[in-house]
């Protein structure tokens, strides 16, 4: 999508040329859905291939956004709706159906009506509200709009009131865990590693229940001892950028339910075992040595007499710029490694210089250090 802002996500133009029906509202708001910004400017053409009638599409959307606004997946029609629509419902309740019909949400012969005024919702309780469950709900309360209902517990009561406030109607709090379980189709547990048993033992889950778990160094087993009867689980590593729907997604195992909720919230990646998922869940363990990185970078540049201002400005747009070159790149980073060198230039320098100090090998042990507590080894 050749615009300045414009949604990148791969799928974008594949939500448009699979329903030729959605009307421009629904094609506006998918597109800008996932980074939550409006995507189509005054007199701004977008650009399709198969679309004739293009400046009609662009001067339909228009009003609908303005650069830099938010775009509110309430506005967009029910009946045109992709990524929450039937098909997202048929997926997402296919698991939790006996649940919603005790509750009511769901018409008795199991077929799902958006259209309808009191449209069906998709019950997702959080155990734990810290700063992963926080990104993890703006995510969804950002690409699923009123489709979905969630319920927090009150474990921070700060982070909850907020989400309670910034999404009325869509997010509440319970006032204990049990509360959250019993309202919820799908639980997500986020307490630290350390307190999970505590947390845990006391409560009563159903046997419909989908436990989502975000916990680093809790394997499957261990969690299925606290949540019976419910035998479902999978286990995920959202992180923080998830709130603007942006990252990484890796599941295990890979459940067609939890990867179609995922799906509009970033890069889903369903994995074969948990050594593969402790692998990926070390890598994520880089996420503050990163962000301390371009603290020691922008510091050093502020000792040459550069406003911290500046200097956190370009560092932050710097990293952000070669970040995004490595997107949907499959067959590793070499190629764009040696790309980036030009003969006797100062990239080529820096990476022989640290890789002489061995700087690369340091970080793949830490790697392993960090694998090995995770895995449980």
């Amino acid at each position: 999508l050749p615009h300045q802002g414009m949604c990148e996500k791969e799928d974008a133009v594949q939500i448009i040329t699979d329903h030729e029906d959605m009307n421009p509202k629904a094609i506006a708001c998918c597109l800008c859905s996932h980074q939550g910004k409006a995507v189509v400017q005054d007199r701004i053409p977008i650009y399709f291939a198969s679309f004739t009638s293009l400046w009609l599409l662009a001067l339909l959307c228009a009003p609908l956004c303005v650069e830099s606004s938010q775009c509110h997946a309430d506005a967009i029609p029910k009946h045109t709706i992709d990524h929450i629509g039937n098909r997202r419902y048929n997926e997402l309740l296919g698991v939790a159906s006996s649940a919603a019909r005790e509750k009511g949400t769901i018409p008795s012969e199991g077929v799902i009506d958006v259209t309808a005024t009191s449209s069906p919702k998709i019950v997702i309780g959080f155990v734990g509200t810290g700063t992963i469950s926080e990104a993890v709900v703006k995510g969804m309360c950002m690409s699923m709009g009123v489709h979905i209902k969630i319920v927090l517990s009150p474990r921070n009561a700060k982070i909850a009131a907020s989400l309670a406030q910034a999404y009325p109607g869509r997010v509440t709090v319970a006032p204990d865990n049990q509360a959250v379980l019993d309202a919820s189709d799908i639980v997500c547990i986020a307490v630290t590693p350390q307190v999970h048993e505590e947390v845990l033992k006391p409560l009563s889950f159903r046997e419909e229940h989908v436990i989502i778990s975000f916990m680093s160094t809790v394997k499957i087993d261990s969690i299925k001892q606290f949540i019976e009867p419910a035998t479902t689980v999978v286990r995920a590593i959202p992180m923080p950028p998830i709130a603007k729907c942006l990252g990484p997604l890796p599941i295990y195992p890979p459940l067609d339910l939890i990867q179609t909720l995922f799906e509009p919230l970033g890069t889903v990646i369903p994995l074969a075992s948990e050594d593969e998922f402790a692998a990926l869940m070390s890598a994520s363990s880089l996420m503050a040595p990163f962000y301390n990185m371009q603290e020691s970078i922008s510091q050093w540049i502020s000792s040459k007499g550069i406003e911290q201002k500046t200097s956190s400005r370009y560092v932050g747009a710097l990293f952000h710029g070669i970040a995004s070159d490595s997107l949907r790149l499959e067959q590793g980073f070499s190629d764009i490694t040696k790309a980036s060198q030009t003969p006797g230039g100062i990239n080529e320098q820096s990476l022989r210089d640290l890789e002489k100090g061995r700087w690369f090998a340091q970080l793949q042990q830490q790697l392993d250090v960090i694998f090995d507590r995770v895995s449980g080894k």
